[in-house]
């Protein structure tokens, strides 16, 4: 049997102690590392039976992650995904007296691409609802937005009974999800704070939700990945975000070549500051590509567009729009 001296029993003890804490290390940093925002699954964001009194869950809550969001949800998941889908689930509720509903709860990558979501979900019709965050009720369903998630809740009729179940549903949700300030977007936050006539916003993080909004192409002819849409009462308009000045000239170039090719606009007028036209219901278009940005103007008065154009130029020489970008111009 072979004797080790002490020098290289110790030298051979301190050898296997510091492989055990390196294997040991990424046992304890995992959690901190690599662990979402939440420590809870998104099943723990549905109300349990015992705070609901007289509703009762139906049947198993449905979950789904990454792709299997298309087998869950019919014609809806793409734009999800398009802003950035993760996890979500959806669970059905019926009460005593009848009536029912549907709770669906999204997470999604990331603040900004939640309100993206909830944001496109949400029209000009809805009425602002008394929860503790960002709530939109209209006609029978109710969205509200809170950090990473973007929660809907559907009844199935307008009565005052449904909408009051939907706002006590709501509250009860929105109090289990994490604490969250309401970081919007750096687009949507300048567009609030400069124009109080806005009546709506909408964040885009992609060509299908664009195309929500109106039909340019069904082509990603922007090649659109951040940008906004701003409604007024009378025009809308849209701005895109790019990395540089040069990718939005590029852009600017390519949407140029197929609008004029495309036989619903007519009327093309070219300029230095860009390019004006009508569609087929004649509204006017003025786009102008400007620093980083594509600007576009849409409205039936045209004189107003170069105007509105303009105080958005101002505005981002003025960084109100620049100063919230972590892009370079």
């Amino acid at each position: 049997m072979k004797i080790l001296s002490r020098e290289k029993a110790v030298a051979k003890a301190r050898i296997l102690f510091y492989a055990v804490i390196l294997l040991l290390i990424p046992t304890f940093l995992y959690p901190w590392s690599n662990q979402p925002k939440s420590s809870k699954g998104i099943l723990d964001y549905l109300p349990p039976k015992n705070e609901l009194q007289m509703w009762n869950p139906i049947g198993q809550p449905q979950t789904a992650q990454g792709e299997d969001l298309f087998q869950l949800i019919n014609g809806g998941a793409e734009i999800y995904h398009e802003y950035g889908f993760k996890n979500a689930v959806i669970q059905s509720y019926e009460h005593k007296n009848g009536l029912s509903l549907n709770i669906e709860i999204y997470e999604m990558e990331d603040t900004q691409s939640a309100y993206g979501a909830f944001s496109f979900k949400t029209g000009c019709q809805g009425k602002k609802a008394d929860v503790r965050t960002e709530a939109v009720l209209e006609d029978y369903y109710l969205n509200f937005w809170k950090g990473d998630f973007v929660v809907t809740i559907i009844g199935f009729n307008t009565s005052q009974a449904t909408h009051k179940a939907l706002l006590k549903f709501a509250r009860i949700i929105e109090s289990k999800l994490p604490k969250s300030e309401e970081n919007y977007p750096p687009l949507i936050k300048s567009i609030k704070s400069r124009f109080p006539g806005v009546i709506r916003t909408v964040y885009l993080e992609g060509n299908l939700a664009l195309y929500n909004q109106y039909e340019f192409d069904t082509e990603n002819i922007f090649g659109i990945k951040k940008g906004a849409a701003a409604y007024f009462s009378d025009h809308t308009l849209f701005i895109f975000e790019y990395r540089n000045k040069g990718e939005a000239q590029a852009w600017f170039q390519n949407a140029r070549e197929h609008l004029s090719q495309n036989h619903r606009f007519h009327g093309f007028e070219k300029s230095a500051e860009g390019i004006l036209f009508q569609d087929k219901k004649d509204d006017s278009l003025f786009i102008s590509p400007f620093q980083k940005f594509i600007l576009i103007y849409l409205g039936k008065d045209i004189s107003k567009a170069k105007d509105r154009l303009e105080k958005l130029k101002k505005d981002i020489l003025e960084n109100l729009i620049l100063h919230h970008s972590h892009t370079c111009l």
